[in-house]
């Protein structure tokens, strides 16, 4: 027996939406990593939630408010810094309540950074430059705890705790002799070699997605991607977060990358007294491979 058009067109959004729900349903492996016991990402969430705030803008702020600020966050600053040394994963949980909870773990996160930041201010204007520098660098270290294993939402507040850690750097580096130049250089050019790369955030949040919403809700948007070849329907929560999550983290990674070619060039000028002239006078001894445009994977000019 012969079919008519509309029976083969039925007979082939079937097997499309089969195609889907195989491609749905069946287990694939999880991008997610396991959570370390004890997680140090619990400590962290934990302090922060205690963290006094301060409505005004830090660079509004006279000394001695800064230094009244810096007293009460004191002892949690110092728990925080002490709970870098766990590892950390964000425990992700394959529900909408999650993402609710998110709504209070996040500015308390980003309050624990700017409270990390006054104290670092704090040490610099004090001219406590050791410590203001060991400040900053913990403030990456937690940047990055609070990411690790996360979703897109979790990057973006960790990057931009991360960014406020790089431009108090940045105005501390003229402060700095060769040695706090070198070392701070190479720590962060060794976290920055630990950072997930977009990719692996994105297929986390994909695989959040996929999990998250019913089977039916999969099987519909499974069809549009998979049969009509219609764009990742779940990108557009992505491009929601902040314009274009792609273009954030390849400007956020070269902020890190271009500070780091500072202080490592800082720190030959120190040395040597004279300006580099090529990036590879800075290798190996300043740094351990060249830095590179995320972007484009070129080398980045001298500062």
């Amino acid at each position: 027996m012969k079919l008519n058009r509309g029976h083969k067109g039925l007979l082939l959004i079937a097997a499309a939406i089969l195609a889907s729900a195989v491609f749905l349903i069946v287990p694939r492996r999880s991008h997610f990593p396991e959570l370390p016991n004890p997680n140090g990402y619990d400590v962290l969430v934990r302090e922060a939630a205690r963290i006094t705030r301060d409505t005004s803008i830090l660079k509004e702020m006279t000394l001695e408010q800064i230094a009244a600020l810096v007293a009460t966050n004191e002892p949690i600053v110092r728990e925080i810094r002490k709970a870098l040394s766990l590892p950390s994963v964000v425990p992700v949980q394959m529900n909408e309540q999650w993402i609710s909870s998110l709504s209070r773990i996040l500015p308390n996160l980003k309050a624990a950074a700017q409270a990390m930041d006054a104290e670092a201010k704090l040490r610099w204007q004090k001219r406590d430059y050791t410590n203001s520098l060991a400040l900053c660098l913990d403030q990456v270290r937690f940047s990055h705890a609070t990411v690790r294993g996360g979703v897109l939402i979790n990057y973006m507040v960790g990057s931009a705790c991360e960014t406020i850690a790089v431009r108090r750097m940045t105005n501390l580096l003229s402060e700095l002799n060769p040695e706090q130049c070198k070392q701070a250089a190479r720590f962060l050019e060794e976290i920055d070699s630990q950072r997930d790369s977009f990719e692996e955030i994105t297929a986390r949040e994909m695989e959040w997605q996929r999990k998250t919403h019913s089977v039916f809700v999969r099987l519909m948007e499974g069809f549009k991607k998979h049969v009509l070849r219609q764009t990742d329907p779940f990108s557009a929560l992505a491009n929601a977060l902040a314009g274009d999550p792609k273009k954030e983290y390849g400007l956020r990674t070269l902020e890190v990358r271009r500070l780091l070619l500072k202080l490592a060039a800082r720190a030959y000028e120190l040395e040597t007294g004279s300006r580099p002239s090529e990036l590879s006078k800075l290798i190996p001894s300043y740094l351990k491979e060249t830095p590179r445009d995320p972007a484009t994977g070129t080398p980045l000019d001298l500062p």
